[in-house]
């Protein structure tokens, strides 16, 4: 239940029509009908436009026609626009092969106000917020949901853009993959809590709870750190044995719980 005042937002990303999962697709959708979101916002490759992909069709991947992939996409823009008050479409990597394919051809930029997804897909759509992968300064596209949360695909060809990203987002970015936090096992666990805080690590199970503390949030920056660059932040990551996992251990070691 959201707090009185407060907005609600739902974010999807990487559907890739006509290759998408229907079934969680349709998920989506009951959820946004459900809730009715203030914004709805689509992190990127809605479409997958293979067509007009620079590589070979991968074998035995189904070749559909990009007008009725165009339609599937719009429809559940339909769908979703009609329960929220704002949408918001973050393209993609994939839906820029387009752009790359019409630079390159004139057959391309004859039929490019046809097929842009960036044109036909927000046709008609007076909600709805289009933003564009490509970027004639170089800046990293994104979107601003409010003063500490942006919107990114996470994938894009800006200049430096690992260093815009961080720099934009400052760890309140909402995209495919938010921050990668925890033991260094082959799962990894993405963190959607973009407030300050860190993190307890349990070595054993690999459990990470969320925990805050202004006592670490205010630590004294080592003057060989402050050599290195200007700390804009500051993470910290406990690592032990979770509750859960504590008797095992003890019994491992041939101690009781009560032991020290």
């Amino acid at each position: 239940m959201a707090k009185a005042h407060s907005k609600t937002m739902l974010a999807f990303g990487d559907v890739h029509f006509p290759y998408q999962n229907a079934r969680a697709v349709e998920i989506f959708c009951r959820v946004a009908e459900r809730i009715k979101p203030d914004l709805i916002v689509c992190l990127g490759d809605l479409l997958d436009c293979g067509q007009f992909s620079v590589h070979p069709p991968t074998h035995g991947m189904p070749q559909t026609d990009y007008h009725d992939d165009l339609r599937q996409a719009g429809a559940l823009l339909d769908r979703l626009e009609a329960v929220c008050k704002r949408l918001v479409v973050v393209e993609g990597n994939h839906e820029y092969r387009l752009d790359r394919w019409a630079a390159a051809t004139s057959e391309g930029r004859g039929a490019y106000s046809m097929l842009a997804p960036r044109l036909q897909l927000t046709k008609g759509r007076k909600r709805c917020t289009y933003v564009r992968y490509g970027s004639i300064d170089g800046r990293y596209p994104h979107y601003a949901v409010n003063s500490r949360i942006i919107a990114v695909h996470g994938w894009s060809y800006a200049r430096h853009a690992t260093k815009q990203h961080l720099q934009i987002s400052q760890g309140r970015s909402v995209k495919g993959v938010i921050a990668r936090v925890g033991s260094m096992r082959d799962r990894a666990r993405f963190d959607a809590n973009t407030d300050r805080h860190h993190h307890f690590v349990c070595t054993k199970c690999g459990m990470i709870g969320d925990f805050y503390s202004e006592a670490m949030d205010r630590l004294p920056v080592p003057q060989e750190v402050s050599e290195m660059g200007s700390v804009e932040g500051v993470h910290v990551e406990l690592r032990g044995i979770c509750r859960k996992c504590k008797p095992e251990a003890m019994k491992t070691e041939g101690r009781t719980a009560e032991e020290p």
